[in-house]
């Protein structure tokens, strides 16, 4: 599992940032919700209905409120729940958040995978 970001654009007092995440696994991987927790960098929990066939890859966009006063947003995260090979799994990428000329910049550090989180909606 790899998440990266793609790319970042300011629209509606918000930043649209956009992942590619890659499946590196043997199965296809339905991502089907996503949320940024963070009080710093933040994303209501959205559907987002991705598949990613195995060896693949596919893009998760949400619109983040980011509240940064110069420095760093440490231990920000993305939580995507997903299911795969029948199994729930709850996918948490740990980010680093750094500010360029007033643009988030967000990194991944770490990704947690753990099997569970998913409930029905």
């Amino acid at each position: 599992m790899r998440i990266t970001t793609r790319g970042v654009r300011p629209e509606g007092g918000a930043w649209i940032i956009r992942w590619t995440v890659a499946n590196d696994g043997d199965d296809p991987l339905l991502i089907l919700r996503a949320v940024a927790p963070h009080s710093r960098f933040r994303a209501d929990e959205q559907e987002v209905a991705a598949d990613i066939p195995a060896a693949g890859e596919a893009e998760v966009s949400l619109p983040v409120h980011v509240h940064h006063s110069g420095d760093d947003v440490e231990d920000a995260s993305l939580i995507l729940d997903a299911r795969s090979g029948g199994l729930d799994w709850r996918i948490l990428a740990h980010l680093r958040v750094r500010t360029a000329d007033g643009m988030p910049q967000p990194r991944t550090e770490r990704i947690d995978v753990q099997q569970g989180g998913v409930t029905e909606s």
